[in-house]
């Protein structure tokens, strides 16, 4: 995919929203959405930030959420990060 191709497909879906913030990365924030997509230089592998929920309210969860980092998820990974629970999803293009 080229960073042409993400630019058009992330503003078909949110429109004024995206800021393109290097030839590889973009970001959208939303009013319950934060999403930052970054594209590898050798545009090899495309990298995907999502906020999911507060830190609070996904506290349950942190015992599932680590485990299946551990032993399920392969491609995505789950952090704490400014009081919000992210999803990181990475994969080759």
């Amino acid at each position: 995919m080229t960073p042409q191709e993400i630019t058009h497909a992330l503003t078909a879906m949110f429109g004024d929203a995206v800021k393109i913030n290097e030839p590889e990365s973009w970001q959208i924030e939303g009013e319950n959405l934060r999403l930052l997509v970054l594209l590898s230089e050798d545009q090899n592998w495309l990298r995907s930030l999502i906020t999911i929920a507060p830190a609070q309210q996904a506290a349950p969860f942190l015992a599932q959420l680590l485990e299946a980092n551990f032993d399920e998820t392969q491609e995505t990974r789950y952090a704490l990060f400014q009081d919000l629970l992210w999803g990181v999803f990475s994969n080759t293009v």
